[in-house]
């Protein structure tokens, strides 16, 4: 009865001073409040900021003239270019799309750029020094089908994403050593070379209609993220997944059955479909997931067996999404 007694007590304390602090919290706020409101300048400033804000989000329309004049572009969140003039405005913020090819982009600041193009002919083919060596993250919009090559990617790019309509031949060196996060839109099919992507990235994402063997070694030895597509249906061989992978991720509609041995340990996340090993035409087999993995998950339309003594003693998580 005492334990209880002092119980209730410690937490009555606990809470009242948790009340006295949020107090004084409130009343540091509010005296910091009013020292800014009652500031006739910061007060006309804010009204201003918040004017010209409301009267301008969204999108709007401004020549590269008034972009250099104009003194709230530092909110400026992205920009659109639309026009195919000499670009000689001296800010720029961070994010840049480009509708169409200027004769070059500033070589400073720009840190994301997309090459996009609302019309087919207008698609810009893009020659090697075009893109600033400021840029990390490079995005083809969905219209970009044109072959790339050495130097058109600068070294300084870590973040790759292939539009939905890219679907050329990689070859080695097309893509430069720095990128870490490599994505393939929908429409890329093509086969891939050993050393076409190159050492270093560490996340590979392909799109949904990739659907070509995996040689061994084409997957470089730096991948700890690898992800098909729902196409993709490809039997795996010992080598086409490097020792590095961690995280293996299969759409629902893999059918292939993966042979004993074949993933490497490595691997602590799995994701298959239920496709599988659908209608319980083979049950998985012992070896076949990796002893190191912890995470595994099914997801499919379908239920099939699982024997017990195929699943790793060391799976801590074990997913099974079903859905009609």
């Amino acid at each position: 009865m005492e334990e209880s007694n002092y119980s209730i007590l410690l937490n009555l304390i606990i809470k009242e001073n948790e009340d006295i602090k949020s107090d004084e919290d409130n009343e540091r706020s509010t005296v910091l409040f009013f020292k800014i409101w009652r500031n006739k300048y910061l007060r006309n400033y804010i009204f201003e900021t918040i004017k010209y804000y409301l009267a301008n989000r969204g999108w709007r329309t401004i020549t590269l003239e008034g972009l250099n004049k104009n003194r709230f572009r530092d909110y400026f969140s992205k920009i659109i270019l639309r026009n195919v003039l000499p670009v000689k405005s001296s800010f720029f913020p961070e994010i840049i799309e480009v509708e169409k090819k200027p004769k070059e982009l500033p070589k400073y600041s720009i840190k994301y750029l997309k090459l996009t193009s609302r019309l087919k002919e207008c698609v810009l083919a893009v020659r090697p020094g075009f893109i600033p060596s400021s840029v990390t993250c490079l995005e083809l919009d969905h219209h970009y089908n044109l072959p790339l090559c050495k130097g058109i990617i600068p070294n300084s790019v870590t973040n790759l994403t292939l539009g939905n309509g890219f679907n050329q031949s990689i070859e080695i060196d097309d893509f430069p050593s720095s990128i870490k996060y490599l994505t393939f839109g929908s429409s890329f099919n093509k086969p891939l070379k050993k050393g076409s992507i190159p050492n270093g990235v560490l996340s590979i994402t392909f799109g949904s209609l990739f659907d070509q063997d995996i040689d061994s070694d084409v997957i470089p030895s730096s991948c700890i993220e690898l992800t098909f597509g729902q196409n993709f249906n490809r039997n795996f061989k010992i080598g086409s997944i490097p020792n590095s992978v961690k995280t293996l991720k299969l759409s629902i509609h893999y059918k292939r059955v993966i042979e004993p041995n074949v993933l490497p340990h490595s691997i602590t996340n799995l994701n298959i479909g239920s496709s599988f090993y659908a209608n319980k035409i083979r049950k998985i087999e012992k070896n076949t997931i990796p002893t190191s993995c912890v995470e595994l998950r099914y997801r499919g339309s379908q239920y099939f067996s699982i024997d017990p003594s195929t699943i790793p003693p060391n799976i801590d998580l074990l997913k099974y999404d079903i859905f009609n």
